[in-house]
């Protein structure tokens, strides 16, 4: 049995359960559940979730983008506490450290509440992908280096989302909580880094910085900061898909 076949058969389990309690309160909590019933150890590292697929979980009829993958710049090191530190603004509890949180593109620097605006920048001859920083009232590029390198995108590519399967549930609300349905998946195979890099500049793929700071101890955290994507592009970033 293949790794298609061995997950067809273990999504058809989850499929034949029905509505099931969800095992985390709020936006987390589908994915949590998902885990929980298939016995996928919760995890942010870099290998596939299941019989060498990636797993994405979102509920039915949400139109929201789901996170392909999360990593921090790879140059320079702690590239994101220098960021939060020097482009953020005051968390608003703890209004001495600051966070920072903005949706990037390749189309265009964004404004941000800190004055400073930010964009990715593709530069084939280097080989990187660039976070740009234009301070909004003069005008002027940041002199600050910082960038993903092609060789570790195409790695995460490979990676995470070579098989990827993208399951939606039904939701209901009930008096002891949220309850879902995992009823449909899409399986998805093979992508490029021209693919990915082409729906950066179309604007279909978004970038999300999501720097925190823990409030106790004033460290940098970063809560998922990455290539974000709505369902409906999902097929134009693979190679070919389908329905299970």
């Amino acid at each position: 049995m293949d790794d298609i076949d061995k997950f067809t058969k273990a999504f058809a389990d989850v499929r034949k359960l029905g509505f099931v309690k969800s095992n985390r309160p709020g936006n987390t909590g589908i994915g949590k559940t998902l885990e929980d019933i298939m016995n996928i150890k919760e995890n942010n590292i870099d290998s596939p979730d299941l019989f060498g697929f990636e797993i994405k979980s979102q509920r039915a009829f949400t139109g929201s983008r789901v996170t392909l993958f999360t990593r921090a710049p790879n140059w320079p090191k702690g590239a994101n506490t220098i960021l939060r530190q020097n482009y953020g603004i005051p968390d608003r509890i703890s209004p001495t450290m600051k966070v920072l949180h903005t949706t990037i593109s390749a189309c265009g620097f964004n404004t941000h509440a800190s004055g400073y605006g930010f964009k990715l920048n593709i530069d084939h001859a280097s080989e990187k992908v660039f976070l740009e920083i234009k301070d909004l009232n003069t005008e002027q590029l940041e002199n600050f280096e910082v960038y993903w390198t092609f060789e570790v995108l195409k790695e995460i590519l490979a990676k995470k989302l070579n098989k990827l399967v993208f399951i939606e549930a039904k939701t209901e609300k009930r008096s002891d909580g949220e309850y879902f349905h995992f009823n449909k998946a899409n399986m998805y195979f093979g992508t490029s880094l021209n693919k990915f890099f082409s729906m950066l500049e179309e604007k279909k793929i978004i970038f999300e910085i999501r720097i925190g700071v823990n409030r106790k101890t004033g460290k940098t955290h970063d809560h998922g900061s990455g290539p974000r994507l709505k369902k409906v592009f999902f097929s134009e970033l693979f190679d070919d898909h389908c329905v299970i």
